[in-house]
């Protein structure tokens, strides 16, 4: 009877070793994985990241923001959504942010290859309230509006002054989502 009480234990004891030692390779991992964009820097490799902010499964921005690291430099490249183009898993043409799902955002990345003859390895797609509660945690977000913009939308009253002005979160989602319906018209 003892006999079983001690194995028991050992089992136990070795049990306990093997979960740290697997804990251990899986933190030393998550610790230790090569940073793909520092990565990039080092060996002076251009940087291409895709931006989009969606709401209600359409994307109102997408822009790609390209960095070369041996001339310090950057451009972002804006797509407006309604760039008509031959959908080949469609099979006709269409607009490109047909192609957007934020489940797989992968066929609009690869459209978007294709125009640009570029490989794009990053991708950021955020909703657009996400952004709003983000720009509030950063404490707001300072643009420049050229014109004041004093005009009714969706039965809500938008004002916002021009200049250099410091928008909210739910400021920048006001003037995100009339700068996109302006540009779809």
């Amino acid at each position: 009877m003892k006999r079983k009480s001690t194995s028991a234990k050992s089992i136990l004891l070795l049990a306990i070793i093997i979960f740290f030692i697997v804990f251990s390779f899986i933190l030393a991992y998550s610790f230790l994985r090569p940073d793909l964009i520092s990565d990039r820097i080092k060996k002076q490799e251009p940087i291409y990241i895709l931006f989009s902010v969606s709401q209600d499964e359409m994307p109102l921005v997408l822009e790609l923001f390209l960095y070369n690291p041996a001339t310090q430099k950057a451009v972002i490249i804006y797509f407006p959504g309604n760039v008509w183009s031959k959908i080949e898993s469609l099979n006709r043409f269409d607009k490109i942010d047909v192609l957007y799902n934020s489940n797989n955002i992968k066929p609009l990345v690869e459209k978007i290859e294709k125009l640009t003859d570029l490989s794009i390895p990053f991708y950021i797609d955020i909703q657009l309230d996400n952004l709003a509660k983000l720009v509030d945690l950063l404490g707001g977000l300072e643009l420049f509006i050229p014109n004041p913009i004093n005009i009714e939308y969706q039965a809500r009253r938008i004002l916002i002054q021009s200049g250099s002005v410091l928008l909210d979160g739910d400021k920048l989602s006001d003037y995100l989502l009339i700068q996109s319906d302006e540009k779809s018209v």
